[in-house]
């Protein structure tokens, strides 16, 4: 376990974080609410490393990139709502379900090829990323049916020696994931409610305009 400030990381505890996850390991870190696993998220070995770890082989994780640029390399161009979206609200905690493009994120795409990404306010998860030159897995740290970990100790607790490296950087800011909003349709669908409100959501796709999103099945 390594001590880390999360707005200011330390250059060698990235190099380090990095070297971990070229090697296929996995990263306990905290994101911009609660700690999660991170892991290369184009290599399916790594992933399914993440899985093991969860309890679960079925559910692709969340992923966080480096830099909005990113996105032309990963998934199908923006409608103008999600471009809306990801100026609003990037850097910050809202997950956009994208239409992957080509098979860079296979190991970590829903069924029918759709991703989720984030941008994190934070330092260390977005330097990170950067370090890599890769999308990380952002899962929460627990296993399946747990409450996700807020603390580095937790995620010890959790898995013990089978994280390759904990980067403790303190207690949770909070308790309440990201929003998951899918943007692949003509409509924001809100796949999992979070820190930011489905009307705020709602009003930054339309642009002003009226208009509707609603919440999946799983979500409700």
């Amino acid at each position: 376990m390594i001590k880390v400030d999360a707005d200011a990381p330390a250059p060698e505890t990235i190099d380090r974080a990095a070297a971990v996850i070229a090697a296929n390991g996995v990263v306990a870190l905290r994101f911009e609410t609660l700690y999660g696993l991170a892991a290369d998220a184009t290599n399916p070995a790594a992933v399914a490393k993440v899985q093991l770890l969860k309890g679960r082989d079925d559910k692709p994780p969340p992923l966080v990139i480096g830099r909005v640029d990113d996105l032309a390399e990963l998934v199908e161009p923006p409608s103008d709502g999600a471009r809306r979206l990801i100026e609003r609200f990037w850097p910050g905690p809202l997950t956009i379900v994208f239409q992957a493009m080509g098979d860079r994120l296979a190991p970590a795409c829903c069924p029918g090829g759709k991703v989720g990404l984030r941008l994190s306010p934070l330092a260390l998860p977005t330097r990170l990323a950067q370090a890599t030159g890769r999308p990380l897995t952002a899962t929460s740290a627990n296993s399946t049916g747990a409450l996700p970990a807020t603390t580095a100790e937790q995620v010890e607790a959790f898995f013990g020696e089978r994280i390759d490296l904990i980067l403790d950087s303190g207690p949770a800011a909070s308790t309440t994931p990201s929003t998951v909003v899918d943007v692949t349709g003509d409509r924001p669908i809100v796949v999992r409610p979070g820190l930011i409100p489905i009307e705020e959501i709602l009003a930054v796709w339309e642009g002003g305009r009226n208009g509707s999103a609603y919440l999946s099945g799983d979500a409700q």
